[in-house]
């Protein structure tokens, strides 16, 4: 399979990425930074702006899977209401964006693709207050 994740380059996207690699996928990533980004051999890194399909969308018809990890690290910083605002506004963004690049391939939805979004988040979001 084709398989592009968004927010690859970090250290969940980059165990998924060597799983995929070690059963025979081929694997794009979705960066904000591809010349900084560490990649593993084989892997082309995109660059995105993290909220639009500027540059990839039209790599959705061409792809079997979407894995979205986009989103601020959870990790850099306390958690101020500024701070708390980035990451939820990162992971929405990132999510439309993907969601309007497969909106309407053709081959992704014969192919019987589903939108899925998953974030380390989700369990803490109804807790989470933002003006």
């Amino acid at each position: 399979m084709q398989i592009l994740i968004a927010g690859g380059s970090g250290p969940i996207g980059t165990a998924l990425t060597k799983s995929l690699l070690a059963e025979g996928h081929q694997v794009a990533i979705l960066t904000r930074y591809p010349q900084r980004a560490r990649l593993a051999e084989g892997v082309r890194g995109i660059g995105w702006d993290g909220r639009t399909i500027t540059g990839w969308g039209e790599l959705a018809s061409r792809v079997d899977a979407i894995v979205n990890l986009a989103g601020e690290s959870l990790g850099s910083g306390p958690w101020t209401r500024e701070r708390k605002t980035r990451i939820l506004s990162s992971r929405v963004e990132s999510g439309k964006a993907i969601y309007d690049a497969i909106r309407f391939p053709k081959r992704l939805q014969e192919l019987g693709f589903r939108f899925c979004f998953e974030t380390a988040e989700a369990v803490s979001m109804d807790r989470l207050q933002v003006p």
